[in-house]
């Protein structure tokens, strides 16, 4: 997974409400690879409540300074699992169990709450499945509208890191 995967997957991205989430979790992964420019494909995906305008993305927008700070905190130690964990690893395995480049989000339930709809996703490194919850804009495109900063939390320290004391 890199920025020219992002880029070619930008044009279908807010097509459906699952693929918005894992276009984010892309993209959230890309960003954690040390690619900055992932954060200006975020904006295809989340609400404009997130985000702010910039001319020099490829969206036109990228997150807002509140989560850009939760975004880069990705690259802290104790945080540089959580992305895996969303898309399927777990800290039983290290989180080595997951092929980023091929994998299907954990999704367990989809929920409908008025004009939004709520799904939640089994992360292998949390004790409780999380929501992410989407919606359809008077253009078609599923936006985020909530959930990324549970994306951002700390998961669960890996096995080997448990035992190494």
């Amino acid at each position: 997974m890199n920025i020219k995967d992002l880029e070619k997957d930008a044009k279908t991205a807010t097509d459906t409400p699952k693929g918005a989430i894992k276009f984010l979790v892309n993209c959230l992964y890309v960003y954690q690879q040390g690619n900055d420019k992932a954060l200006g494909y975020m904006g295809y995906v989340l609400a404009k409540s997130f985000c702010e305008e910039d001319n020099s993305s490829p969206s036109g927008y990228k997150p807002n300074k509140r989560y850009t700070g939760l975004i880069k905190s990705l690259k802290e130690h104790r945080k540089r699992n959580s992305v895996l964990s969303t898309m399927g690893g777990t800290w039983e395995q290290d989180y080595k169990d997951i092929d980023p480049d091929n994998y299907e989000l954990p999704f367990t339930k989809e929920t409908m709450d008025g004009e939004e709809t709520r799904f939640f996703i089994n992360a292998g490194g949390r004790d409780l499945d999380f929501p992410v919850n989407v919606r359809q804009n008077n253009k078609g495109q599923w936006k985020i509208m909530g959930g990324l900063s549970t994306m951002c939390m700390d998961v669960r320290p890996t096995k080997t890191e448990k035992g190494d004391f």
